[in-house]
């Protein structure tokens, strides 16, 4: 977890905030905070998604840079990193769990066939142009974007193509004219002609970072996941699953697709379809994405694909197309947070922040239901916003952290020929300050069924103590916000928890206070609408010292209801993503809720029924 601290900004006058009276009762609030009701909430389940894991000791690692494959049907991975580290970065696999680590070489760029070696030339983050026999003249110069080399039992050559045709191919090599004899996978992978493009099935890869077979046969593939995350598949001989794995990006969390009624999520890169029918914990999406939405092929340049890497112990990022190095180099999820998916005037688009903020980025689906860069018109000015937003008419919201600036709706005006949303400069509505006692926003949400305005962030009275992005010690509820009747309602502003907790022992020189204590300290990173509550949740401990804990608020008063908690469900990470929650209300009443838990790459799922009698749908 990385720090990026907020800017200060001096204060609004207090004669300022005076002037409307609306606003100047929120000084005399009692500064108990909504959280003291830290009892869970009843009639909820508690699952996860995101990662094939059962516990901690099997969640699939971080990334997979490459792997072997055993005899006995093992694969051994390796990556450069991993976020919980204890040996994760080379991990072992087997029969559809990790097992273990080990301290093998991990190579899958050379091989030796009867005594001969051969190895893959030129390589690249996404593969090399040819594959050599060293010290002879021949070559095989037909594998496309060779990734990887494996040998199978019979002495031929396994190459891991990881271009376009995302397959393997396997060569007979007892000559100087290597021979192509079978492929295996389908030409094309996830995105083969005549289906529907991203959706995964058994033969159909993407990310080809290693594969090989085992004394059976049966052969294994894996790698990288286009954008974030880990993968292996192990198939029989004849191309049917055997057991599979995967781990979601790091640094990431989903959202609902709205026009689903909640069984459809999106990630910056993948789609899960869910079954509510399922009431097993970690089995609502399944053992695999349904669909993944980058295509790296088509679409080179965009953005969520861009790759981390290292270059003279410096991190830099580039597109994997044009990167010329393996060093550290692994898929860096970009936008981190998706804020919404929805449809906006017939078309689906994609709505989500980075890491630390501010801004947002956007993405269009385009006919064969691949997202696509979307480049967000120039005037919509986001670009020292920590609260932004997308309401249900598609307009956007920016809430600029500095108080003395206006909030800003962008009114959507269409679409263009290319698919783009427009918005324009002369299409706006402004608001000017104050916003209560607010010297610092940190989140804005517009209501549109109900024109209500929520705003978070930090207050006079109630400062930024500590950390960066957080939702901040105060909320706030205007009614009638565009109607120009704008009245606070009832039981707001609402006090959030935000305590530091110094780090013991720690004397920083010049008499500054000391750094936090990150697992001590306590506030919320995220929160998220839905229905008629709210979802914050905090970035490390609860008051009461637990990880993963959302607060539920009740917006028609602003009490809190009471606490979702990972009941029974392995969690370790911290919370830390500007945006690493998401809610919605589905039309059975029930709501869905998940949280990043960046250590173990996977997502929390709660679902809470506030009646207990939610009808059971799929």
């Amino acid at each position: 977890m990385s720090f990026h601290f907020f800017r200060r900004y001096p204060l609004i006058p207090l004669s300022i905030i005076v002037g409307c009276l609306a606003f100047a009762a929120v000084i005399v609030h009692s500064s108990k905070t909504h959280a003291d009701n830290d009892d869970t909430v009843a009639n909820y389940r508690t699952s996860w998604f995101g990662n094939t894991a059962t516990d901690p000791k099997t969640a699939v690692q971080s990334w997979i840079e490459k792997l072997i494959v055993k005899p006995d049907g093992s694969v051994l991975t390796e990556a450069s990193w991993d976020e919980w580290h204890d040996g994760r970065e080379k991990s072992i696999y087997k029969d559809g769990k990790r097992i273990g680590a080990h301290k093998e070489t991990v190579d899958p760029y050379r091989v030796e066939i009867k005594g001969k070696r051969w190895r893959i030339q030129n390589l690249n983050f996404l593969g090399g142009d040819s594959i050599v026999q060293e010290g002879t003249g021949c070559k095989i110069t037909d594998a496309g974007t060779p990734n990887a080399l494996a040998v199978t039992n019979n002495n031929q050559l396994m190459v891991a193509d990881n271009g376009p045709r995302q397959y393997i191919r396997i060569y007979d090599v007892s000559s100087c004219t290597p021979r192509l004899v079978k492929t295996f996978g389908e030409k094309g992978g996830v995105f083969s002609p005549g289906k529907p493009q991203g959706v995964v099935e058994p033969l159909r890869f993407y990310g080809l970072d290693g594969v090989g077979m085992d004394a059976k046969g049966n052969i294994c593939v894996g790698g990288h996941i286009v954008g974030g995350g880990g993968w292996i598949r192990c198939l029989s001989p004849n191309g049917k699953l055997l057991w599979q794995v995967y781990s979601v990006g790091w640094l990431s969390n989903p959202a609902v697709d709205v026009t689903s009624d909640g069984k459809d999520f999106y990630s910056s890169s993948t789609m899960f379809k869910m079954d509510y029918s399922k009431t097993k914990p970690g089995e609502e999406a399944g053992s695999f994405p349904y669909k993944f939405t980058i295509n790296i092929f088509k679409y080179p340049n965009d953005p969520r694909i861009a790759v981390y890497y290292i270059d003279n112990n410096e991190p830099k990022f580039a597109q994997p197309a044009q990167l010329k190095t393996k060093k550290g180099a692994h898929y860096a999820v970009r936008p981190n947070g998706i804020l919404s998916v929805r449809k906006c005037l017939g078309r689906k688009y994609l709505f989500g922040t980075g890491q630390n903020g501010p801004g947002m980025a956007a993405f269009k689906m385009d006919p064969d239901g691949i997202f696509a860069p979307m480049p967000l018109s120039s005037v919509v000015d986001m670009h020292n916003s920590w609260g932004v937003d997308v309401d249900d008419n598609c307009n956007i919201w920016s809430a600029n952290e500095d108080t003395r600036r206006e909030i800003v709706m962008y009114k959507l005006q269409g679409v263009d020929k290319q698919g783009n949303l427009v918005y324009s400069g002369n299409a706006t509505q402004s608001f000017s300050p104050p916003f209560g006692d607010l010297n610092l926003i940190g989140r804005i949400h517009y209501d549109a069924a109900k024109d209500v305005l929520y705003l978070t962030g930090f207050t006079n009275q109630r400062p930024r103590q500590y950390g960066w992005g957080q939702v901040g010690s105060t909320m706030y509820r205007w009614d009638g916000w565009l109607k120009g009747s704008r009245r606070l309602h009832r039981g707001y502003p609402v006090m959030f928890p935000h305590v530091k907790v110094p780090r013991q022992g720690e004397k920083p020189a010049n008499g500054k206070e000391p750094d936090e204590d990150v697992e001590k300290s306590i506030s919320y990173q995220s929160i998220s609408w839905a229905g008629n509550h709210a979802f914050a949740t905090f970035s490390s401990r609860s008051p009461k010292g637990e990880k993963g804990v959302s607060t539920v608020y009740n917006l028609d008063n602003g009490q809190t209801v009471g606490s979702l908690k990972p009941k029974n469900v392995f969690f370790e990470g911290w919370v830390d993503l500007i945006n690493s929650n998401s809610a919605f209300k589905r039309s059975n009443g029930e709501y869905i809720i998940s949280v990043e838990d960046d250590v173990l790459n996977k997502y929390i799922l709660y679902r809470w029924c506030p009646s207990g009698n939610c009808p059971q749908k799929k």
